[in-house]
């Protein structure tokens, strides 16, 4: 969140982790295995994926950059 401007405090953060269920920080980092991740984000997964086509335009080969985002968010 500081890379993108915006300053929170610890308890903010501390807030949310407890809200969802999520251990702090550091107890995190030594308990969290990927399927309980998994289990814990499965209602919003997304997929990305970045790619180049090669376009033949009237002004000749031209290279396009795509990204492709995908988002599914379960019903609940």
């Amino acid at each position: 969140m500081a890379d993108l401007g915006h300053e929170i405090s610890d308890q903010t953060v501390d807030n949310v982790l407890r809200r969802h269920g999520l251990p702090p920080a550091p107890e995190c980092k030594r308990t969290t295995m990927w399927a309980a991740f998994i289990r814990t984000h499965v209602a919003l997964l997304a997929g990305t994926d970045f790619f180049t086509a090669e376009v033949l335009t009237l002004r000749g080969l031209v290279t396009y950059y795509v990204l492709f985002l995908s988002i599914s968010r379960a019903v609940e």
